[in-house]
């Protein structure tokens, strides 16, 4: 799976209104299948986060911070 892959399924996650879900995909992405999440990714676990029931403000603003501050690549090991 890529990044696309996973921004698929976090897509159906969000729709879901499912916030746990999406921070176990984005925790299985990252860890599991070494892919880093794209602003698409982010962005659309954000949502997950706005439309959970109850919304969970808290973890969406540390998923911002997260997105804001780990530009893409900085994890490559391309030298």
């Amino acid at each position: 799976p890529n990044v696309f892959t996973f921004g698929a399924l976090m897509s159906v996650r969000a729709r879901d209104r499912d916030a746990e879900g999406a921070l176990e995909l984005l925790r299985i992405m990252q860890d599991d299948y070494k892919v880093e999440p794209n602003e698409v990714v982010y962005s659309t676990a954000i949502s997950a986060c706005e439309r959970s029931i109850p919304p969970r403000p808290d973890v969406a603003l540390d998923l911002l911070r997260r997105a804001t501050t780990s530009p893409p690549g900085a994890d490559d090991d391309d030298g």
